[in-house]
């Protein structure tokens, strides 16, 4: 994959510069007359000063590391709902999934699975929210891996009361998964 290459990413951002050389089939830019241009590759860092996620990547605030990769950080949760609960986030500050670029949600899927396995619980929860109302207390994207040993440990949930599932009309099934196909 090749990432997005950008002219208009401030200098602090840049992470990384390749030679695109004259002939070369990833040459996307006219080149210089000695037949080489520098060009900058934006690999979208980003972060916020205000969010606690963010001070814990840049290691301002410490926390008990459990699986890092260059886009991925994982750490235990300080206020755990069972043992080994843990918080796994992108470096990269995005309020919800729909900011996240695409590489680092790449990274995370697998990381995700790395973590769930280190817990050591056959079974577990993966829960992510966005925005206020889907119950997100911290404005960066998270996912929290929360293990289920016992019916009193890990997420509780009531099936009836948590999950006010309805019946659906077919035809109302159909128009959403157009509606949605279309957003696509």
């Amino acid at each position: 994959m090749i990432p997005s290459i950008r002219r208009d990413v401030p200098k602090s951002q840049l992470r990384g510069y390749i030679i695109a050389n004259k002939g070369s089939k990833h040459n996307f830019f006219p080149s210089s007359p000695s037949g080489t241009r520098r060009v900058s590759i934006s690999f979208q860092m980003s972060s916020d000063d205000k969010c606690l996620f963010c001070a814990i990547v840049k290691g301002a605030i410490p926390a008990f590391k459990v699986y890092e990769t260059e886009h991925t950080l994982a750490f235990l949760d300080i206020s755990p709902v069972s043992e080994g609960h843990t918080q796994v986030i992108p470096k990269y500050h995005a309020r919800t999934l729909g900011d996240m670029p695409d590489e680092y949600l790449a990274d995370i899927g697998p990381a995700l699975k790395k973590v769930a396995a280190a817990t050591g619980a056959e079974q577990y929860n993966v829960l992510q929210n966005n925005g206020k109302l889907a119950f997100q207390h911290v404005d960066h994207v998270h996912f929290h891996i929360i293990p289920k040993t016992t019916p009193q440990d890990g997420l509780v949930l009531d099936v009836d009361a948590s999950w006010p599932a309805r019946q659906a009309d077919k035809e109302k099934l159909v128009a959403t998964a157009e509606k949605m196909r279309s957003r696509i």
